[in-house]
């Protein structure tokens, strides 16, 4: 009874423990000091209150259970937590201790002792914000890093593997990051790229410095070839130093192939620079920059510390006359996606001087069929149009000269022909009038002078003939250049009463060009009739 008593007086003056008594129905039979003042202010009037009236509605139905599990336990200790409301309207938790006792009639009473616990429910609600605000950033981290094309990964002091994103377990050739955890590179790769990429991580954990390797060749166990940038730092806790590594392996394979193709591309490139003498240029259409071969200073005299990459530095050394229709045309051609241009012009030398240049380009588009870079070669025609010039100016004068021959040609067989029509026909006519005249009045030999006239007559009507005959042009084309001086050799024989014999070689149809078969047949006629006239 004793230790009942000073029990009951220690809870009664406790300024941390709520003690109260209750009925089954909740309604306070008892309650401490402490617990009136938070709840009651204090006063006496509190035996007509339910203890579940302060209660959270939500935890009514929790405090009931609590009540039935204790009845139907009797003795048995429930413990539950349950939010209470103070008079002012304040909130708090308070960890209720229930016991369900029996007098000798029967009646059950419920005793509770209660602590507050609020700020450990506080410091639990906090600690669990921060448990799931870490558990959402952890997921959000992981996500992040399980979408990166990186291969990333996370290594102890003995350089096993803890963590692998997706891309790094694809990278190892790893189904997932289980089948990783405790192993190392000679799991994953070939025996001398492992070697490699374990002293990279036993440098690193020795020194705790960053390492950043460009390229890193490795070969995996299945055989297959890869290029990596890899990049590690060191993972440090306080006290401890060191206590692993996070890498990052970026497949740079793609790019060395790229890398390769255009240092392949620059070498022909090179190649056949050096092997012409042509200015080759190379136009990044995207950049607006040109790339220049060794040829340009040969042919113009300019070193490459002396030309610009910008295009205005060819721009600017094209002639003014001929700038504006240059520019206008490579330009249409680039905006049109017309695939080639060619064009004249005189591009200006080092030392002031113009060259003629041909200049040829080809445009390269991409996929879109958008152009992003030109190449081409300038050629100095210059010396080769001189020449042209040269040979046209005397081609000129050679069909000047033949012109002036031909017009010379034409006036002699004028003059050829009126001495024939003055010295032979004319005469012949003249004297056949006088013999007529001469027939009219002289009876007695009329009929002799008409004989002679009919055979002046003849004559001059054959000499007409020959003459008629020899200003006709012979059908070279159908019967060759052999037969038709053969022809006029005939005539000859027949008009001139002499012996002429011809002998030819290699005047087939196909043997002399046409147009100079019948300057030949001409040749040939006049030398005939100069020795016929002075023989």
């Amino acid at each position: 009874m004793e230790t009942a008593r000073n029990l009951t007086l220690f809870l009664q003056q406790s300024g941390s423990i709520y003690h109260v008594t209750t009925e089954m129905s909740g309604r306070y039979t008892y309650a401490n000091d402490l617990y009136r003042k938070i709840f009651f202010q204090g006063g006496p009037n509190f035996h007509d209150q339910l203890f579940q009236t302060t209660l959270f509605s939500e935890d009514v139905g929790l405090y009931k259970n609590s009540i039935e599990q204790c009845q139907t336990s009797s003795g048995q200790t429930v413990s539950v937590d349950l939010r209470r409301l103070r008079e002012d309207g304040s909130m708090f938790w308070i960890r209720w201790e229930f016991s369900c006792f029996s007098d000798n009639d029967g009646n059950s009473t419920i005793e509770a002792l209660g602590t507050d616990i609020s700020e450990r429910k506080r410091a639990e609600n906090e600690r669990k914000e921060v448990q799931e605000r870490l558990a959402r950033e952890r997921y959000l981290l992981r996500t992040l890093i399980d979408h990166l094309p990186d291969a990333i990964y996370v290594k102890d002091t003995l350089s096993r593997h803890i963590i692998n994103n997706k891309a790094s377990l694809e990278l190892i050739g790893a189904g997932s990051e289980e089948e990783t955890i405790g192993k190392t590179a000679m799991d994953f790769f070939g025996h001398e790229s492992a070697k490699k990429l374990i002293a990279a991580d036993e440098k690193l954990l020795k020194s705790g410095k960053s390492i950043d390797i460009a390229e890193e060749y490795i070969v995996t166990n299945k055989g297959e070839k890869k290029w990596l940038h890899i990049t590690k730092v060191p993972l440090k806790e306080d006290g401890q130093g060191v206590i692993g590594l996070v890498g990052i392996s970026r497949d740079i394979t793609e790019r060395k192939k790229i890398e390769e193709s255009l240092r392949r591309s620059i070498e022909r490139f090179n190649i056949v620079s050096r092997a012409t003498n042509d200015a080759i240029w190379d136009w990044d259409l995207i950049e607006n920059k040109i790339i220049w071969n060794d040829s340009v200073k040969l042919l113009f005299g300019y070193s490459h510390e002396e030309i610009d990459q910008d295009n205005k530095w060819w721009e600017n050394h094209i002639h003014p006359l001929d700038s504006k229709r240059i520019l206008k045309k490579i330009h249409r051609h680039i905006a049109e996606g017309i695939e080639s241009w060619q064009d004249e012009y005189r591009f200006r030398c080092k030392n002031g001087s113009y060259k003629l240049i041909l200049d040829r380009g080809f445009i390269l588009f991409d996929d879109q069929h958008k152009p992003y870079r030109m190449i081409g070669a300038m050629m100095d025609i210059t010396e080769r149009k001189k020449l042209q010039d040269e040979l046209a100016a005397h081609n000129i004068a050679r069909q000047r000269q033949v012109t002036e021959a031909t017009i010379m040609a034409q006036e002699k067989e004028r003059a050829e022909m009126g001495r024939e029509l003055h010295d032979n026909i004319n005469q012949i006519l003249t004297t056949t009038k006088m013999y007529l005249d001469m027939a009219l009045t002289e009876k007695d030999i009329s009929e002799e002078l008409m004989i002679k006239s009919h055979e002046n007559i003849s004559s001059a009507i054959e000499e007409i003939r020959i003459l008629s005959k020899s200003l006709v042009p012979p059908s070279l084309g159908d019967i060759g250049l052999k037969e038709a001086i053969q022809e006029m050799v005939n005539n000859l024989k027949i008009s001139q009463k002499i012996e002429i014999r011809l002998h030819t070689t290699g005047l087939g149809k196909t043997a002399i060009p046409k147009n100079m078969q019948l300057m030949v047949f001409r040749i040939v006629q006049e030398q005939m009739n100069n020795v016929l006239k002075h023989s």
